[in-house]
Formats: structure tokens, C-alpha cells, sequence
């Protein structure tokens, strides 16, 4: 008679401790109620070489790279999770009395990366997330909320201020991706590419000069850890401090959001903000297939024309030479 038996999805919510000094932590369920992606995944087909996984990396970053979630109509309207869990999650964030609240994605949430499975490659379900917890931010003054994600065989930090325009970004949302203990991006035979990809896509990721994370993000087994350190007075929420730390198969701290206020783990963007905030839907590669067309196009309609014109020249000749030997007869 557990809830979660009768819900339509494996989403849930623990909490720990009383309010104030309380921690909620919100897993979500990104996988039963997910829509196909604009150009369906071939990563689950039993293809030899783990070619699946590379095959499904390369139809992301073309369907990306030519825009089509903001070009296909189908593509438009495609989901992550199901209104019901919506509703659920809506009323498990802004009615949450804990000062420090953790969202658990399965899939990364704000990374640019083109090649993966996130919530960038469903823009609209993207930014009604981050709407939301923008809307937290604004209604739960001094508590804070970060992302947690994985998937992606790899850790890293993304902080979602990188990416928004204008001076007044008030606030930020900060992800940390930790993935995964048992498998490394670079453990298949193509596992070379990994470093290069994630030193290309860098402009989501968190950079603290103080620690010194660069380019921060780490390509080895690892696991995640969070510290929180609150204050001695349950009035001064401002000292409640939280760290979320990567570490390597040993336990070394391999990547880290240093020691930040929970308070600013939050967001108060505007809308305009929070809609082009890094994402890996960008259409880059529509300029070039625009030229590569023009160009074509050019090239046969030059040929066509060199051809229709070829043959006017041979028919006037083949016409003056009739003429002249009717004339010679």
C-alpha cells in the first residue's frame, strides 16, 4: 500500500531532519513517461561494438545541430514526464518546508552537450523545469535547491548562469553530475572521444578560480558526496553552508562547488533569462547545410542551363548546316 505502488512512475520524496535544518531530496522519474526523441534512439539496439550508444550519440547531435525540436512539430510538444507528475512535483518543491532541497534527474538538465540524453533535447519540458525552480527560488527566500544527475559516464559541475544573458542574472541553479562507479565514458573502444567532446561543449560548466576546477569535469569512475555545515542558529539561515563534491574510486575529491551559502543555491532569472540559458538545441549546423544547398542548387542550375544552352547552340548549327546544304543541292 506504498503510494509509489499506484502512481504511474517511480517518482518519490524522502525527507531528513526538521525544518529549518531540514534536507528533502525529490527523485524524478525521466524514463516511464519520456516521448521518443526527434529522431528515435537506436542506443538500447543490440548492435555489436556497443555501436547502439555511439549511433544514438550521433542522431542526437545531428537532430540538435539542425534545430528540429524547434522545427517538427511532433518534435515541439514531446515529453520528459507526464502532467500527473508534474502536479506531483510542483507540490513536493513549492510546498516543501526544507531548507535545502535536492532534484534527482536521472539525465542531465542544463548540460550543452549535443551528444547526450537530457532534458536539452525537449526544450519546452527544459524550461518549464527550470521555470520552476526559478519560481522556488522566488517564493523560498534563504532555502536552497540543486540538481542532481547522472547517466552520462562522467562527473561534472554546470551552473545555468553561464548561459544567461545580461548583467542582473540574479542567482543561479547549480547541477552536479556524478557517473558512474562501474562505467567510464572512456572504457569503450571509441572511449578516446570523450575527453575531446567535453573540453568542445564547455560553456555550461561551473568554474570556481578558488579551487581551481578546470575544465571540470572528470572522465573516471566516481561518485558524488554532499556536505552540509549548518549554522549554530536556527535564525541566521545565511551561515547554513553546503558543498557537493565528485571523487574519484579512492575517495580523492576530484571536482567540487566549494563551500557556497545554501541561500545561493537558487534562481530569481526573468523568463527571458531562464529561456536561453546553454542549451545543445543551438540549429549550428543549419547555417552550413543552408550554404551546402545554395551551393548545390547553384552547381545544377548552372549545368542545367549550360546543358539547355548546349543544345540551342547545336540545334542553331545543326539547322545552319541544313541550310546550306539544301543550299549547295
Amino acid at each position: 500500500n506504498d503510494k509509489r505502488r499506484l502512481r504511474d512512475g517511480a517518482y518519490s520524496a524522502i525527507s531528513f531532519g526538521n525544518a529549518p535544518k531540514k534536507v528533502k531530496v525529490m527523485f524524478l522519474d525521466t524514463r516511464s513517461g519520456r516521448d521518443l526523441h526527434c529522431i528515435p534512439s537506436v542506443g538500447a539496439m543490440p548492435l555489436p561494438l556497443g555501436l547502439g550508444s555511439a549511433l544514438g550519440c550521433i542522431t542526437r547531435w545531428f537532430s540538435a545541430s539542425m534545430n528540429l525540436q524547434k522545427i517538427i512539430p511532433s518534435c515541439k510538444d514531446s515529453r520528459i514526464m507526464k502532467e500527473e507528475q508534474w502536479e506531483w512535483f510542483e507540490d513536493q518543491l513549492l510546498g516543501s518546508d526544507a531548507q535545502v532541497n535536492i532534484v534527482v534527474s536521472s539525465i542531465q538538465v542544463l548540460t550543452s552537450n549535443k551528444f547526450m540524453e537530457t532534458w536539452g533535447q525537449f526544450p519546452q519540458e527544459r524550461v518549464r523545469l527550470l521555470k520552476l525552480l526559478n519560481r522556488f527560488g522566488e517564493e523560498k527566500e534563504g532555502a536552497g535547491v540543486v540538481l542532481l544527475s547522472g547517466d552520462v559516464h562522467h562527473g561534472e559541475i554546470i551552473d545555468s548562469s553561464k548561459g544567461a544573458p545580461g548583467k542582473a542574472k540574479r542567482g543561479r541553479i547549480l547541477e552536479v553530475t556524478s557517473s558512474g562507479l562501474t562505467h567510464s565514458c572512456v572504457d569503450p573502444f571509441y572511449g578516446f572521444l570523450c575527453g575531446p567532446i567535453l573540453k568542445s561543449a564547455y560553456k555550461h560548466r561551473f568554474v570556481d578560480n578558488e579551487i581551481g576546477n578546470k575544465p571540470n569535469f572528470y572522465t573516471g569512475k566516481n561518485f558524488g558526496s554532499i556536505h552540509i555545515d549548518w549554522s549554530d542558529s536556527d535564525d541566521n539561515l545565511k551561515d547554513d553552508i553546503m558543498t557537493v563534491n565528485v571523487h574519484d574510486v579512492l575517495g580523492k575529491t576530484v571536482l567540487s562547488t566549494g563551500r557556497i551559502p545554501v541561500s545561493d543555491y537558487s534562481s530569481r532569472m526573468t523568463d527571458y533569462q531562464l529561456g536561453r540559458i546553454y542549451g545543445p538545441v543551438d540549429g549550428s549546423m543549419v547555417p552550413f547545410v543552408v550554404r551546402v544547398l545554395f551551393a548545390m542548387f547553384l552547381f545544377i542550375a548552372s549545368r542545367y542551363l549550360q546543358r539547355k544552352l548546349m543544345t540551342e547552340v547545336f540545334a542553331v548549327k545543326a539547322k545552319e548546316q541544313k541550310a546550306r546544304d539544301k543550299k549547295q543541292n
